[in-house]
């Protein structure tokens, strides 16, 4: 809001602009542009929005006025832009290099997040609400302040690895009900599925950031209370190897006894 006398040119861009004084020429890049009753604009009026200015009857515009209208971008745009595509692929990649690595503990992820979810948003929301609190109260103090330091940038990386599993597990959700396989697949088209998938949550205004927050949570509360109990522990997957037969063999032994040989006769002298 611009509510001072401006004498020379003014260029701004913001979300929603307001002027309500005396200015010099106006270049304005906005979401909303509104001309208050005080206003007087002592040149142009050049502005791109998207839509059209609200002017109050007593406002004054002693130049041109020149409006553009705004591009709109589509979501579906918006969602394939390089930035993005590169965020997918980065994405994609970590999750690979986890299931590669990690193979057994990324499964008993999913398994715990299918078992217990209630559970494990209740650990999310503990952690992420209420630890930044207690650490924040620790860093008060001047000995706890590195101690505080250090447990912040593992709650960071902890957060971080929450984001990628979440992803992991709605795509391996996702796989397995489109599959109808009676066990989850973990491997690489849970991971395209589940990045693809969060990206296109995203673009739904709340209830998609909801999903995705929600999963969110069951991911991050796994990770940081899912071995707290004993009792919401879940064993993971045993892996089956193939081995080939063994086979025995047996010798067959005769129940005969062996004949004894016979005495070689004497000869006699002659």
């Amino acid at each position: 809001t611009i509510d001072g006398v401006v004498k020379g040119t003014v260029r701004i861009g913001g979300g929603s602009v307001v002027i309500n004084n005396s200015t010099g020429s106006v270049r304005a890049y906005v979401g909303t542009l509104t001309l208050g009753s005080r206003a007087i604009i002592n040149g142009d009026l050049i502005y791109t929005a998207d839509a059209s200015a609200a002017v109050d009857s007593s406002a004054k515009v002693t130049g041109a006025t020149t409006f553009t209208q705004a591009e709109t971008r589509p979501a579906f745009k918006q969602f394939f832009t390089v930035g993005s595509l590169v965020s997918l692929l980065g994405l994609i990649l970590l999750i690979l290099l986890l299931i590669r690595f990690r193979p057994q503990f990324s499964q008993s992820i999913y398994d715990k997040a299918i078992a217990n979810p209630m559970n494990a948003i209740g650990y999310g929301a503990l952690g992420l609400f209420i630890a930044p609190m207690i650490l924040l109260a620790v860093a008060i103090t001047v000995v706890g302040l590195p101690i505080a330091g250090v447990l912040f940038l593992i709650w960071l990386t902890v957060v971080a690895l929450a984001i990628v599993y979440a992803q992991l597990i709605l795509g391996m959700w996702i796989v397995q009900k489109l599959t109808k396989t009676p066990e989850p697949k973990l491997d690489w088209q849970a991971a395209v599925v589940g990045v693809l998938a969060s990206g296109v949550l995203g673009l739904i205004p709340l209830i998609g950031w909801l999903l995705n927050f929600i999963i969110f949570l069951i991911a991050f509360g796994i990770l940081i209370g899912g071995v707290m109990r004993r009792e919401d522990h879940v064993a993971p997957r045993s892996v089956v190897l193939a081995t080939a037969p063994v086979i025995a063999e047996t010798k067959t032994i005769s129940a005969e006894p062996k004949a004894k040989p016979k005495p070689k006769a004497k000869r006699k002298k002659a």
